[in-house]
């Protein structure tokens, strides 16, 4: 008994080892096969194949690959199959073929033409790097994955990457520097670090817009590309994102945008104008140094810091509105910027920062009616200042309170045509103040508002001033209150506010209105007077004493029309009555023509004497 379980036993374990060898055996199918000097892996189990590695048959090869070998279909070109293999020249790939593998053709210097006949799910990491000869490729319809560096240093000159893309590695056409065209899938979320990186040949780029974040890097060094078109929910832009893209002009911020990152825009000197979305909190450092011809950066309210060296030499930056969100300016935000103005909220950071750095600031403010006044304006050295007509799209209709006081550089502001309120005290003691030009329609004059301004010795007033509030115009400090200055003479029609004013305040009031020569238009003007025209000159003084026949000329041939209606040869209107009126005894009669031969022959030199 003993004997027969012993026999069994030893039976038993025959058994088992042969079917241990048996399975052992089926689990060993794979197989090499060298065929055309392409060497393949075969998994007969799977019946698959796999290109391995290629041995060059001559000088310049055109490589095919057979869809299927030993009964095998090949659907894979293996990891570094074909690396660094200068010979070939030209390979066609079958319609089996899904997946090619890292580095398949890495460094082929000398590949000019893929011909891919079905359709691939995905390319692996540097699969055609450095291919400089390879022009095109046509990656199909199903292509899932491309891997990074796919594309790096090859000479593809377009790639549309369809839809079914859904990893797209970073570096993947970096150094393309013939790529001319590339379209993303639509479902892209972002631009991966380096993946356009000196792409020297692009020229435009659409964001597609389920695009929330450009990677650093992404268009590094891109140097012909010249508009981004920004995708509606791009929320980063990285570290040197558009770094040296020297031809970029046009590029759209979407209002997700919260992030400028560090050396995002360096040296893109060819960027005109930007619009900061008012979710970009801070802009970084160096983000838009070396932009050499922005001329225009419109900061929307809500950003809150300007970076060190944000805007660090852009020659071509005159101005910019600061908003009143900006909490913190770097020292060096503006370093190199020439020339240059901030527009700000009066007493701001903003404020602070340009009298710290030196730089000029004009404060302004926005009513609930949209519409912009000037608070304060500190530029030193400024002599000559045109307000400018709008400031953040608001119209500049109010000269505050104090805006101008105490300026004493200021010689000559020019006014835009919307300015309807000139504020108390606005020019209060600018006392180098010689000419102020705007249009009067409707403008309203605040107190005291060009008191202690010497140089201003005359001015002229048109009908359409509205009002002229108290010391207004012609009148200095004694001590604590104002008194009217010598010899400051307004110019009006005696049925104007300038006339009121003048009887009012004990300011001398004289006939005349200053015509722009070119339009005929009556405007306001300062320091002129009867005798101050010259031939060619842009203003003069019409309507003066005088002058009944308004030639813009007192002559004999005014004596000789006051004679006529003395003679009841003719008549004036009620407003020329007061002209010829030469003696300012209250009606006019001979004597006042004699008064006019007397001008005209300089026995006296004014009538108002």
């Amino acid at each position: 008994m003993r004997s027969l379980r012993k026999c069994l036993s030893v039976a038993l374990a025959v058994i088992m080892i042969v079917c241990s060898l048996s399975v052992m055996t089926v689990s060993v199918t794979a197989a090499e096969i060298t065929e055309n000097g392409v060497t393949y892996t075969i998994y007969p189990d799977k019946k698959t194949a796999t290109v391995v590695s290629y041995t060059s048959a001559g000088t310049v090869d055109e490589v095919v690959i057979p869809s299927e070998i030993d009964g095998c279909k090949v659907t894979t070109i293996g990891q570094s199959a074909f690396r660094t293999n200068t010979n070939v020249a030209s390979i066609t790939l079958p319609e089996t073929v899904r997946f090619i593998e890292g580095y398949a053709f890495d460094g082929c210097s000398n590949l000019e033409t893929v011909n891919i006949a079905g359709e691939l799910k995905s390319i692996g990491n540097a699969v055609f790097r450095d291919c400089s000869k390879l022009t095109e490729v046509n990656i199909g319809k199903s292509i899932e994955a491309i891997g990074s560096s796919a594309f790096k240093g090859s000479g593809i000159k377009s790639l549309i990457i369809p839809d079914t893309c859904t990893s797209l590695a970073s570096s993947a056409f970096s150094g393309c520097e013939a790529l001319e065209e590339v379209i993303l899938p639509s479902n892209t979320t972002e631009i991966k670090s380096n993946m356009f990186s000196g792409c020297s040949s692009l020229k435009e780029f659409v964001v597609p817009d389920e695009v929330v974040a450009i990677r650093a890097d992404a268009f590094y060094e891109c140097t012909s590309l010249e508009t981004v078109k920004m995708g509606n929910k791009v929320e980063r832009i990285e570290i040197r994102a558009f770094y040296n893209c020297t031809s970029l002009k046009n590029i759209n911020f979407s209002d997700s945008l919260t992030l400028i990152s560090t050396s995002a825009f360096w040296d893109c000197d060819s960027l005109e104008e930007i619009i900061i979305p008012k979710n970009v909190k801070s802009l970084e450092f160096q983000a838009f140094r070396g932009c050499d011809k922005l001329t225009t950066v419109n900061l929307l309210n809500g950003v809150n810091r300007i970076g060190e060296r944000a805007f660090m030499n852009c020659g071509s930056l005159r101005e910019m509105i600061i908003p009143s969100s900006v909490s913190d300016i770097s020292p060096l935000a503006f370093s190199l910027c020439k020339d240059f103005t901030i527009y700000g909220v009066k007493d701001s950071v903003a404020h602070k920062y340009a009298k710290d750095n030196k730089y000029d600031f004009i404060g302004f403010e926005i009513d609930e009616k949209g519409d912009a006044e000037i608070t304060a304006f500190d530029c030193p050295g400024t002599t000559e200042v045109t307000v400018p007509a709008n400031l953040c799209g608001a119209p500049v209709k109010t000269i505050g309170t104090d805006a101008f006081r105490g300026n004493k550089e200021i010689k000559s502001i020019t006014l835009t045509s919307d300015v309807s309120q000139i504020s108390d005290y606005a020019f209060d003691g600018c006392t180098a103040l010689e000419s102020v030009q705007f249009k009067a329609d409707s403008t309203h004059i605040g107190k005291y508002a060009f008191a202690n301004c010497p140089a201003i010795t005359s001015v002229c007033l048109p009908d359409e001033v509205a009002t002229i509030d108290e010391c207004a115009f012609g009148f200095v400090s004694s001590g604590d209150t104002y008194v009217p200055a010598e010899d400051f003479v307004i110019y009006a029609s005696i049925y104007s506010k300038g006339y009121d004013y003048c009887k009012d305040n004990g300011v001398q009031f004289r006939f005349g209105l200053l015509k722009e020569v070119a339009t005929g238009e009556i405007v306001l003007g300062m320091n002129y007077n009867e005798n101050s025209y010259k031939e060619g000159d842009e203003y003069r003084l019409v309507n003066v004493l005088g002058d009944v026949n308004n030639d813009g000329f007192v002559n004999v041939k005014d004596a000789t029309q006051i004679q006529k209606v003395c003679a009841s040869l003719a008549s004036f209107d009620k407003a020329t009555e007061h002209l010829a009126d030469t003696t300012l005894d209250g009606k006019y009669n001979i004597k006042d023509a004699t008064q006019i031969q007397k001008y005209v022959a300089s026995l006296i030199d004014s009538f108002y004497k």
